[in-house]
């Protein structure tokens, strides 16, 4: 009785897996949503993976300065190189600069000419030593911009020109200290020689109470003492130069050390080297 029931069970099963192909090869569809409602996964399709480079097809940059550009080298799609000039940028302004700076210069040389017509020794000293010190900032602002535009043509002289600068601020220190001690030379010198002139007055004084044919005559001095004044003054437009040419360098190096740290901000430090000039 028992394998009765298991032939009859596999009978019955084997009548429902046929029936159940046949519908199945009747209506391939209905296989399909089966598959789908029962979640069995279909074979995954393998990722692509690749590595290298893709050419962008526009690039923005931006330049270190601001300007008005008057001349444009290159022509749009053409090839460059590093280093090319691309553009320029009007210089009207610095030059214009240049010119107001120059005519100062050539005042205070008009003052000195008129202090030398008909002023006291003091006063040409004085201008003397204001036109010295005026010429050399002159010169250092004119150097200190000359530098800035030919960095906005070339600013990858940068370094170079920091290097140039900060072994001509140390020459200049070098002369400063020159200047000074010359200066106190001069200083020692010219005490001594008014302690001398006043030691002759004194000697005048008392051989003018001997008589005439006993009175021995004024001790002679050093040919050059008399210039000794005049080397004191020059001394202190030494000092004055010196300084100016110091300030001069130092302004230039700060102007360089700016650059490189902030090339933003080149066009208004050329600007105001420009102005100083």
């Amino acid at each position: 009785m028992k394998r009765q029931r298991i032939v009859l069970i596999v009978a019955a099963a084997a009548v429902i897996v046929a029936a159940a192909g046949g519908y199945f090869v009747a209506s391939p569809s209905a296989w399909y949503q089966t598959l789908t409602a029962l979640k069995l996964a279909e074979p995954a399709v393998a990722g692509i993976t690749a590595s290298g480079f893709i050419e962008a097809e526009e690039i923005r940059i931006g330049p270190e300065v601001g300007g008005r550009i008057v001349e444009v080298s290159v022509a749009e799609g053409e090839r460059v190189e590093a280093g090319q000039v691309l553009v320029r940028l009007d210089d009207t302004l610095a030059q214009a600069q240049v010119e107001v700076a120059q005519a100062g210069l050539e005042m205070a040389q008009a003052r000195l000419a008129q202090v030398r017509a008909g002023a006291r020794p003091e006063r040409i000293r004085r201008a003397e030593a204001a036109l010295a010190q005026a010429e050399a900032a002159c010169d250092g602002a004119y150097q200190a911009w000359q530098d800035a535009l030919a960095l906005i043509e070339n600013p990858q002289e940068l370094d170079a020109q920091i290097a140039l600068a900060e072994a001509q601020l140390a020459q200049a220190e070098a002369n400063l200290r020159q200047a000074k001690a010359l200066r106190d030379a001069a200083e020692i010198a010219k005490d001594a020689y008014d302690s001398a002139m006043e030691s002759l007055e004194e000697l005048k004084e008392e051989l003018e109470t001997i008589p005439e044919p006993l009175r021995p005559p004024l001790p002679g001095g050093q040919l050059d003492f008399h210039l000794i004044p005049n080397a004191y003054w020059r001394s202190w437009v030494g000092v004055n130069a010196a300084e100016a040419a110091c300030d001069g360098a130092r302004r230039a190096l700060s102007l360089l050390y700016a650059m490189r740290s902030d090339p933003q901000q080149l066009q208004a430090q050329v600007d105001a080297a420009e102005a100083r000039y």
